[in-house]
């Protein structure tokens, strides 16, 4: 069992690397005048199964040595999100007992949630808090969880890359940190909510605690396949995330002012923005419902 202090952010900034099932993203802060600044950022699409644990070592290993190169970053420290397919995330009551290890009463807690064996895994609990409908010493935590087999290879592969993985983190906590750092702390509950690329996360957390927490099978590759398919002479993905950026839910606010008829490049505008609206509408409904 692992666990520690929720990682501070610093004057000498690791690289973020965030691993997903078709993606890999990184990226480095870096101090400057104005304040926090983005120092690099690097991108790429996997091609082929990463999370098979007979070829991802193929697949990875290149990638994450050329982020160790990349002139855009400095140093070789690293924290990394795992893929969420390998991450177990979920909540957890109990009684804390003066007479009894807090630790051991989390193990014991989480055993019953654990989709594999508690000796095989590696556990940390980003969150403890205490709850006010229950007891004195009723507590709740949030539990993130991983098969240390997984954990392992990864660090293997990030090695031979030449990265030294300083902590493997957990995806709100960082979420909750950036929140931290851009905007004041409060007591107050508020809602986080992060869009990915297959799936989002809605968190509801305050300065100290994450008070719940919700991945949801929902992401931006929908809405970009969708409008792939209705424009089939744009081409490629990224031509399909242009659209989707330039013209995104404008049309639902566009639709509301009184237009001049018009047959010029405005007009057709006005009906691009109308189609892209008429694709993103249900998705963006699909994620309020869950929300």
């Amino acid at each position: 069992m692992q666990n520690g202090p929720m990682l501070k952010l610093k004057s000498s900034y690791p690289i973020g690397l965030d691993i997903g099932k078709h993606h890999i993203y990184a990226a480095q802060f870096k101090d400057s005048r104005n304040g926090l600044a983005v120092r690099g950022l690097w991108h790429k699409r996997l091609i082929g199964e990463s999370d098979d644990p007979d070829n991802s070592s193929d697949i990875l290993v290149p990638l994450f040595r050329e982020i160790a190169r990349d002139k855009r970053f400095r140093g070789k420290k690293a924290v990394v999100h795992m893929p969420f397919q390998n991450i177990f995330t979920f909540p957890i009551r109990f009684h804390a007992s003066a007479d009894e290890d807090l630790e051991a009463i989390i193990v014991r807690e989480s055993e019953k949630y654990m989709p594999f064996p508690i000796e095989e895994a590696v556990i940390d609990y980003p969150s403890i808090s205490p709850l006010s409908t229950g007891g004195p010493d009723e507590c709740a935590a949030t539990i993130v969880a991983s098969r240390r087999e997984q954990t392992e290879h990864y660090l293997t592969m990030l090695k031979e890359a030449g990265l030294n993985v300083e902590v493997f983190d957990f995806s709100v906590s960082a979420l909750l940190r950036l929140h931290h750092q851009l905007f004041d702390p409060t007591d107050n509950p508020i809602v986080l909510g992060n869009i990915g690329h297959t799936e989002s996360q809605i968190s509801i957390v305050t300065k100290e605690d994450i008070l719940a927490q919700r991945s949801i099978a929902w992401g931006i590759h929908s809405i970009v396949d969708q409008i792939q398919a209705t424009f089939e002479h744009i081409g490629d993905e990224d031509k399909a995330r242009s659209l989707l950026k330039e013209y995104g839910l404008l049309y639902e606010y566009q639709g509301k002012a009184k237009l001049r008829p018009d047959f010029s490049e405005k007009a057709e505008m006005e009906g691009m923005q109308k189609v892209i609206y008429q694709i993103i509408s249900p998705h963006i409904e699909e994620l309020i419902l869950e929300c």
